[in-house]
């Protein structure tokens, strides 16, 4: 099978970058493929080959509308992206396209980068470091919390857009993380561990305009809710939540849990509102992720019980959280309804606590609890640590966080990395973490052993220097590991 697969570039500005990373697509091993060039206002770019399908626009209308301009006449099979500033190594397309072919069921795959960072000479750009900053397995609760795929390591189908739509172009920013976490409702992910590319960010004065748009937190902060509260059309393949909120009258109240919800919340759900329709009328924050149950045209008061059972009539949610109106939710909360969730979808037989005042539930029990018409005793479980939504994510901040120290703790590090890998797994990225710390912890021997083990498993640069400072430090000068460091940093 040699099936097409199309590459996207849209380019803004950047004449002359823009041809290298064209050159890079012409390099690839894999030949059959589309180049659709989407020029975005900025500068002319001339000398276009002319088997690009070239869409030469003056008007600036942003990075998501050029995207859905070219899918629109894609005709690949499978989709690709490259910035008009970063490069492909001649494995890109063929490594994916390997992957995707084996039909094990996936529709996106992705693969490891590297991230240079440069000086700008004139139009030159000059390497200070190259690394692969993550070498992440797809996890799907990180996926919907941000984003763990870069833009330009992805392939999915063409035709699972069908299913996710097209990009948003109302985002300023953010833009591959909102496809990426839609097409998350839809399929898992394949993670190739094989460096594919490059891409590229100044040491200072960065012109992405991405990172340019980072600087409006407002904005960004915007575009986060956002993508986080996104729901695209069902069936799924993930779960759902529905959250409950326990009120007779809509009041002030009522509205800021609404907002703290909307604010805090990245698992995929619908809030709840069972009241009287007159009460109902003086909502402000039903949306599409808040819903009203009207229980009666006037107030009228009904039970709990009642309101349950109407709001599990009317929801198809996998999940059920029960929230009084008076339930916080702490300004910097994390995993506010998400770690209870989590212990409810391993122990589905079970009603698990949130906060101090809420309740989480499976549908199966849910239902089983309101057939008994009674309150029985909330069950708790406080699961090991391993359990916790972002267990590794909390690892990496604590040992980030360490490193940024006057008195870094190297040999702690060292043993967050082992536990690390022993309860989440990324084996070789936290193996390449381990031989940084051992090093600096000034175990030579140790770094120099590991980082050889890395580097016949993978080669990277970060890799091979840890190598070679290892070996310098044992009296072991290797001038071949020299040269392929420099090769390789271009």
């Amino acid at each position: 099978m040699n099936p097409l697969v199309s590459v996207i570039i849209a380019t803004y500005n950047r004449p002359k970058f823009v041809h290298e990373a064209l050159r890079s697509i012409a390099a690839q091993t894999y030949s059959n493929y589309e180049i659709i060039l989407v020029r975005d206002g900025g500068s002319k770019v001339e000398g276009i080959d002319e088997s690009i399908k070239f869409v030469n626009r003056d008007e600036n209308r942003g990075l998501a509308c050029s995207y859905n301009r070219a899918l629109k006449i894609a005709k690949g099979k499978y989709i690709c992206y490259i910035g008009d500033d970063d490069k492909y190594y001649p494995n890109h397309i063929e490594a994916l396209v390997a992957e995707a072919e084996k039909d094990e069921g996936y529709s996106a795959w992705y693969s490891d980068l590297y991230k240079v960072m440069y000086d700008l000479d004139g139009d030159k750009r000059i390497p200070i470091s190259k690394k692969i900053e993550v070498s992440r397995d797809y996890d799907r609760n990180c996926m919907l919390n941000y984003n763990i795929v870069l833009g330009m390591s992805l392939m999915h189908t063409r035709e699972i857009l069908q299913k996710t739509g097209l990009y948003n172009e109302n985002l300023h920013c953010l833009h591959d993380w909102d496809m990426t976490r839609r097409l998350a409702f839809y399929t898992d992910f394949k993670h190739i561990h094989e460096i594919t590319g490059e891409y590229y960010e100044a040491t200072e004065n960065s012109d992405r305009l991405s990172n340019r748009k980072l600087k409006d937190q407002t904005a960004h902060l915007y575009n986060i809710l956002t993508v986080r509260n996104t729901r695209p059309e069902k069936p799924w393949i993930i779960e759902d939540l529905a959250i409950i909120i326990m009120a007779d009258k809509y009041t002030q109240e009522v509205d800021q849990l609404i907002i703290n919800i909307y604010s805090h919340t990245f698992f995929p759900y619908r809030v709840y509102i069972t009241m009287p329709q007159s009460e109902l009328d003086k909502a402000e924050t039903i949306n599409n992720n808040a819903m009203g149950i009207a229980t009666s045209k006037e107030a009228l008061v009904i039970s709990d019980s009642a309101k349950l059972r109407m709001v599990l009539a009317g929801s198809d949610a996998d999940y059920f959280c029960l929230l009084q109106p008076s339930h916080y939710i702490a300004a910097d909360a994390m995993c506010w309804v998400e770690r209870g969730l989590m212990d409810a979808m391993r122990f589905p037989d079970k009603m698990f606590q949130v906060g101090k005042t809420g309740r989480v539930v499976s549908r199966e029990y849910f239902k089983h609890w309101l057939d008994q018409d009674n309150e029985q005793e909330i069950t708790l479980y406080e699961p090991p640590r391993k359990y916790w939504p972002f267990g590794m994510d909390d690892i990496l901040a604590q040992m980030d966080k360490m490193k940024s120290g006057p008195d870094t703790d190297w040999n702690r590090i060292v043993k967050l990395c082992e536990y690390a890998k022993e309860q989440y797994g990324n084996d070789e990225w936290m193996d390449r973490y381990r031989a940084d710390a051992l090093f600096h912890a000034g175990r030579y021997s140790e770094a120099w052993s590991l980082a050889i083990d890395n580097n016949e498993q993978r080669e990277t640069v970060e890799g091979l220097i840890i190598q070679a400072e290892a070996g310098l430090r044992l009296k072991f000068e290797d001038t071949e590991i020299l040269e392929r460091i420099k090769e390789l940093m271009g």
